[in-house]
């Protein structure tokens, strides 16, 4: 098979994630609202990084599997990979054909794993409680029949499918457990990779310390796996976490070690940009206000070169959300007109960006803002929006 067909292991998790949490699939808890607001507004650059800084590519139709072998690497591959672009019809299919030729051949261990990723197709894309999501109460069922503890690959993805499973149907402590299980059990048996998977969803779980905790185990599972291009999302991530928490200089830490990692990858891009937008912000949360307005000034003239060529929405929302941050600088410096004046650069930038997802509403935002800048100074510490 073509091997750029074929996602890293464990990207199946991480891209599948975009579609399972969304702010409809989870109850309004805060702590949990903000760890999962946190997920989606990491955008491309976690969702790229994780799948090894490059689009999981279309994948050719299944050919016919023969019989009595089957190469089972090759078309699991294939269905993961469907699986990790969202094409959840087409990876169900693939599935079904593995499993219907693995029972045939009695591989119950493949069954197995062919089943629990039918199961987990449909949570992805089926509303809880329709007669289309029981079927995957049936495949759930197969698929534990056909596995036990003692196939590593299989009972993996038993658990995975586990996990998404109880997050579907708004479980959230038994998602956690799951994956707490998954975890302990990847980390015993040397997989890595799926032990970071377990780890990072285990963090979106969790509350207060534990959450900090679990992120930094997801840290360490990359490590081991040796690869940037994961490791680098996850700390993002935590300075997230760490500076919705008031973590102002451990915050800057972690975003300034997920910048030094992504320049390793991808050292003009637009997610090294994203990176450095990550750490002025935390620049000026730590206090560090001028410093923080060098180097926004300096981004911006980047960013604003790049939407000149460009004139994308994607483009226009950055710039904005450079100009925002440049913004709260002058705040913070008590330069209200200066800020004002960004704020509106800000605003139109927005108004601009048109179909971006959430831009309008951010439009909106800054002329709230604009507005909080005539009031009276109250004292109270506004923390900074993160995108």
């Amino acid at each position: 098979m073509d091997a750029s067909h074929a996602p890293p292991e464990g990207t199946v998790f991480f891209l599948a994630m975009k579609r399972l949490i969304r702010p409809c699939a989870f109850p309004d808890e805060p702590t949990m609202h903000a760890a999962f607001s946190a997920f989606l507004g990491a955008s491309a650059l976690l969702l790229g990084l994780a799948a090894g800084c490059a689009p999981v590519r279309s994948s050719p139709r299944p050919e016919p599997l023969p019989s009595p072998q089957i190469d089972v690497s090759s078309k699991i591959d294939l269905a993961d990979a469907d699986f990790a672009s969202r094409r959840y019809a087409e990876a169900r299919e693939r599935y079904l054909e593995i499993h219907a030729a693995a029972s045939s051949d009695g591989l119950d261990a493949v069954a197995g794993e062919a089943a629990a990723m039918i199961a987990a197709t449909i949570a992805m894309s089926e509303v809880p409680g329709t007669p289309k999501a029981a079927k995957g109460d049936v495949w759930m069922e197969r698929a534990e029949a056909a596995s036990t503890d003692e196939d590593e690959s299989a009972w993996t993805r038993v658990l995975l499918a586990r996990g998404l499973r109880s997050l579907r149907a708004l479980d959230v402590e038994r998602a956690r457990g799951t994956f707490i299980y998954l975890y302990n059990y990847s980390s015993g048996a040397s997989r890595p990779s799926r032990a970071l998977e377990a780890a990072y969803m285990a963090s979106l779980c969790s509350r207060g310390p534990e959450q900090l905790d679990w992120m930094r185990r997801a840290i360490e599972a990359a490590r081991v796996v040796d690869d940037p291009a994961r490791e680098a999302p996850l700390w993002t991530e935590l300075g997230k976490m760490l500076e919705r928490d008031g973590e102002a200089e451990s915050a800057l830490e972690a975003f300034s070690t997920a910048k030094e990692m992504i320049l390793g990858l991808e050292p003009d891009s637009s997610a090294a940009q994203r990176a450095e937008l990550d750490v002025c912000r935390a620049l000026r949360g730590a206090g560090r206000s001028e410093e923080a307005r060098e180097r926004l000034q300096l981004l911006r003239g980047v960013v604003q070169s790049g939407h000149v060529q460009s004139q994308s929405p994607a483009s226009a929302e950055f710039l904005g959300s450079v100009l925002e941050q440049l913004g709260e600088v002058h705040a913070a410096l008590d330069q209200k007109e200066r800020a004002r004046e960004l704020f509106e650069g800000a605003q139109q930038m927005f108004v601009e960006a048109g179909g971006i997802r959430r831009a309008s509403v951010r439009a909106r935002e800054m002329s709230e803002r604009i507005e909080a800048l005539d009031r009276p100074a109250t004292g109270r510490v506004i923390p900074p929006k993160r995108r």
